[in-house]
């Protein structure tokens, strides 16, 4: 049985790095764009079904990518790190309801500073 989002018809995009790429997917009549970046892919429905559209939407996809690498902006923005702290937000806004005990977010945070995020924040 072939995987539904096994890349087909990958397609680089003319003058730009080989990082870049335009591909489609099984799963979806669009055409998907992706960006090798920081040892990751990013990647994003362009929405696009024409193949010179999905183009010019990669085109933009990678300029806005190397902006914010050039702002110093973090481009890969689903780390466990960045779930975590999410996490601690929603614990913090049932506490301020009265739905939870204040000391569950204290211990969370501890067990997450010292032990977890040293290991998986960048994951």
């Amino acid at each position: 049985m072939k995987a539904r989002t096994n890349p087909q018809e990958v397609q680089g995009v003319p003058k730009y790095p080989e990082s870049l790429q335009i591909y489609r997917i099984a799963a979806s009549r669009f055409w998907q764009v992706r960006l090798f970046v920081d040892r990751k892919y990013i990647r994003k429905s362009t929405k696009c079904l024409d193949r010179d559209d999905a183009i010019e939407f990669a085109k933009q996809f990678y300029d806005e990518i190397r902006i914010a690498q050039r702002l110093d902006f973090n481009v890969h923005t689903d780390t466990f790190a960045a779930c975590a702290n999410h996490l601690l937000k929603r614990q913090e806004a049932l506490i301020n309801r009265g739905e939870r005990n204040g000391r569950i977010n204290i211990d969370d945070k501890g067990k997450l500073d010292k032990d977890i995020l040293p290991f998986f924040g960048t994951l």
